[in-house]
């Protein structure tokens, strides 16, 4: 089978991308060919793959076109149009599969013969600040896109680029409508698009999956682990504060970076905590699975609805419970009291009184670890995954 792997970005920037990389590796040495098609070129990069071949259109998303009026009638786009045609009809691929890509309307219009499925890894087309928070942080938010976006304050109505973003939002949504199924990642998401006016029975669930190391130890006393982008949903101003109720000899390790780095500096200064935080940046495969050994759990302190929440995923296969708040999928995978804890969204006192829990019971942290590395191994392994993903593929192929 010869599939066309569309993404936003070439290089990997966040779980999305790690992902997709390591489905095109297990998909690629199974004997299928596939090419990727991208629009951000990172410069000096070797592609999420590098034995897999790529292809670059740096014009064909509206979005990120430098002027929109001239989008349809520029002659970037028409020489683009015309490569991807003609890579189209050198390749032949059989299907097409769209992950995290804006309004991609030219190549799903000039393939529109070709069978396509889109993975719908957040909310990209149905939340125009892509985080379902009701500002200022009044809980998440239960509308579907709309003018309830107006009303409720997530958009200003009087800003013209911002209504410009929305009916771009809209388009992309109706756009989504057209392809042979959707995937997602969790009921919860599922949910969302059916709000949002999508017909359950061409959505499937395919839930995210990781590697599993062959080899684990037991947890370490006394260190708890942050994985993921710093950013304001994700929760870690609440982290900070809830880890100054712990003992002092208890250390703090964050993985990751983004906008809010330099804010969570300040605040760990100006909680006193500095000394036992460390900022350890964006971690490859091999640091982040020594993070996960050294670390007694992971916290997942995220007031944003996750679609899934991977690094769950990750700290389960190192046998390592987690603590997180019961927002979007992660309920899906975190059974209460079984491979961790599950705390109300934003609950300060519960979420200090779980980490102690851990930190204090080296056995239960344990006990809980070995649960959670057999729930994922029974339903999470990534070759597993990629091979169901693989079938629906030919499901569509065969039609």
């Amino acid at each position: 089978m010869k599939i066309f792997e569309f993404n936003l970005f070439d290089s990997i920037i966040g779980g999305t991308e790690s992902y997709l990389a390591h489905l095109a590796r297990i998909i690629h040495e199974d004997g299928h060919k596939i090419v990727h098609l991208f629009i951000k070129k990172n410069e000096g990069g070797s592609g999420l793959v590098p034995a897999i071949p790529r292809w670059y259109f740096p014009h064909l998303s509206p979005q990120y076109f430098p002027d929109f009026f001239r989008f349809y009638h520029s002659t970037e786009v028409k020489n683009e149009l015309r490569e991807f045609r003609q890579l189209l009809a050198q390749e032949r691929p059989e299907i097409l599969h769209f992950n995290n890509i804006y309004n991609p309307v030219y190549f799903r219009r000039l393939a529109r013969k070709i069978p396509s499925v889109r993975t719908v890894h957040d909310y990209r087309f149905t939340c125009p600040t892509l985080c379902k928070i009701l500002p200022p942080n009044r809980g998440i938010c239960p509308f579907p896109v709309g003018w309830s976006c107006f009303r409720e304050g997530c958009l200003d109505r009087k800003n013209l680029p911002v209504i410009k973003e929305f009916f771009f939002l809209l388009h992309e949504r109706e756009l989504t409508r057209h392809f042979s199924t959707l995937i997602v990642k969790s009921r919860y998401m599922k949910e969302v698009l059916v709000a949002n006016g999508f017909h359950p029975n061409r959505i499937q669930i395919l839930p995210l999956s990781t590697t599993i190391p062959a080899e684990i130890i037991p947890p370490p006393r006394h260190r708890l682990l942050f994985v993921g982008r710093l950013a304001p949903e994700k929760g870690l101003e609440l982290l900070f504060k809830a880890f100054t109720f712990l003992p002092p000899n208890v250390e703090f390790t964050v993985g990751g970076d983004g906008p809010e780095r330099e804010n969570l500096e300040r605040l760990a200064r100006d909680l006193g905590i500095s000394a036992r935080v460390k900022f350890k940046g964006w971690l490859s495969p091999a640091a982040l699975s020594q993070e996960y050994r050294q670390s007694t759990f992971l916290a997942v302190p995220s007031i944003w609805p996750e679609p899934f929440g991977l690094v769950g995923l990750e700290a389960m296969a190192h046998a390592r419970p987690v603590i997180a708040f019961a927002v979007g999928g992660i309920p899906e995978w975190l059974q209460d009291q079984v491979n961790g804890f599950l705390v109300p969204r934003g609950d300060l006192p519960a979420l200090v009184e779980k980490m102690k829990l851990l930190l204090q019971d080296p056995g239960l942290a344990a006990k809980l670890g070995e649960n959670g590395r057999k729930i994922a191994i029974e339903k999470y392994e990534l070759k597993k995954n990629a091979m169901e993903m693989v079938k629906l593929f030919q499901k569509f192929v065969s039609l």
